[in-house]
């Protein structure tokens, strides 16, 4: 789950992080399922990387 995290870490300036930037803030949209929600056998490889991917959204938003 490094590939979403770095994708946002390089997009970040561009999308208002950057204080020295004009104009309106951008947006990132995840997709995701859900998939992390409902415990299934056998999707073990599923379901974390979609829980992870939510839970790195949460810390990237902005407040």
């Amino acid at each position: 789950m490094i590939s979403p995290l770095v994708v946002i870490q390089a997009f970040a300036p561009l999308l208002g992080t950057d204080k020295k930037k004009q104009g309106p803030a951008g947006r990132i949209v995840n997709i995701s399922s859900t998939g992390a929600k409902v415990a299934i056998p056998l999707i073990g490889g599923y379901a974390p990387p979609k829980l992870v991917l939510k839970e790195c959204r949460t810390l990237c938003v902005r407040n």
